[in-house]
């Protein structure tokens, strides 16, 4: 039987001692929500910042992976109900997943850095359980919603993890807010380096809504085993749990936010804003990655001091679900390594700079962000690029 509402708001200010944020309820909870997914709700305290548990329901939603052992929540953050999760305790490392992809495909890797880390992920505006416009352009709305949820965590400074699309939402805070990443690891990263020619060629005929939307209901499973080289425990379960439940309705989602985020994908160059990017850095790839230019992606990290570069072999477009050991691995050196500026600030035992081309200095104070000049990104249509660093 279904539960009312102001059966629910009752229970709701028992439980927490107030009344839900405006804005925030009528996504939340509603009267046709089930009892059970009350009972749920209501088992655990409600956690700062208004966050509730993410129902089960939405937990095994199709696309979403099981096997994801964090606790997931949502909770409104400036008017935006985000799925996110947050465990463990520690300097903060946050997750961001690529096009098309949800917090649970960090599902083999971000619980092996919960000890010793506070571990956040988030998904996306418009992606998995997150409010937003499917399909419209992420790296921009993506890297505000994140800095938003940064706030609300209360998390002042924090490493940045993104894959794919995700790590030009990385990059994209981190020359918005530098502050506020302390350091910053990009894996199989779209816009350091334009794809290879006919990679692009083939992704803008095939990432169309209509034609994409007809062909992947009876390509899916194909398509998703090409994602990987090798076939092991973690990509055969990833094929599993992606195909079991999808319908065609969630295929014609997929396709709508695949298509969005084409020219993002395909075009987005941020080569020349890369070099503002002041917090110690990771590149790394699977050198079986076709939407990676090996050459062009290694050449552009190595002419940055201090970038910490790796290859990963055998190795293709999904190098968290595939070798989520080797990822786990590379970023347990990564974050344990002192960078260039940590090194400065421990010889100087003062205020933290980064060297800016050209030999301007940037120092970052805890009173605020410096804006900074920025070049503007090539390759999307309407792009300004960051003129100012300002979210």
């Amino acid at each position: 039987m279904g539960v009312g509402t102001v059966e629910i708001k009752r229970l709701w200010g028992e439980m927490t001692g107030s009344r839900p944020a405006r804005g925030f309820w009528p996504r939340l909870v509603t009267g046709r929500e089930t009892a059970a997914t009350l009972e749920e709700s209501s088992v655990e305290a409600a956690v700062a910042g208004g966050a509730m548990p993410l129902p089960e329901a939405r937990r095994c939603a199709p696309g979403r992976l099981r096997s994801f052992a964090l606790r997931q929540r949502w909770m409104s953050v400036t008017g935006v109900r985000t799925a996110f999760c947050d465990a463990g305790s520690g300097p903060a490392v946050v997750f961001v997943h690529g096009a098309g992809g949800n917090l649970t495909h960090w599902a083999h890797v971000a619980p092996r850095l919960v000890e010793g880390n506070r571990v956040v992920a988030l998904d996306l505006p418009g992606c998995g359980e997150s409010e937003g416009e499917r399909g419209a352009p992420l790296v921009r709305r993506g890297a505000e919603q994140l800095g938003r949820l940064l706030d609300a965590l209360g998390i002042e400074g924090a490493a940045v993890v993104g894959h794919g699309l995700g790590a030009a939402v990385a990059v994209e805070l981190a020359l918005r807010l530098p502050s506020r990443v302390t350091r910053l690891a990009l894996f199989d990263a779209a816009g350091l380096a334009p794809a290879p020619p006919w990679s692009r060629r083939a992704g803008h005929a095939l990432l169309r809504t209509g034609l994409l939307g007809a062909l992947l209901p009876s390509v899916w499973r194909r398509v998703l085993e090409g994602l990987f080289v090798e076939r092991n425990e973690y990509t055969s379960a990833f094929v599993h749990e992606l195909v079991e439940g999808c319908s065609g309705g969630d295929m014609r989602s997929l396709a709508a936010a695949l298509a969005g985020s084409r020219v993002e994908l395909l075009e987005r160059d941020v080569a020349d804003a890369f070099a503002y990017v002041g917090a110690p850095t990771l590149v790394a790839w699977g050198d079986r990655n076709p939407l990676v230019d090996r050459r062009g992606t290694k050449a552009l990290a190595e002419r940055r001091p201090g970038t910490l570069v790796r290859e990963i072999r055998g190795c293709g477009m999904l190098s968290m679900i595939e070798r989520p050991g080797e990822v786990a691995a590379i970023l347990r050196e990564f974050l344990a390594a002192a960078g260039p500026a940590e090194r400065a600030a421990e010889r100087s035992g003062g205020e933290r700079g980064v060297e800016r081309p050209g030999g301007e200095r940037a120092a970052e104070r805890s009173g605020g962000e410096r804006a900074a000049e920025l070049p503007a990104s090539r390759g999307v249509p309407g792009r300004r690029g960051l003129p100012r660093a300002l979210l």
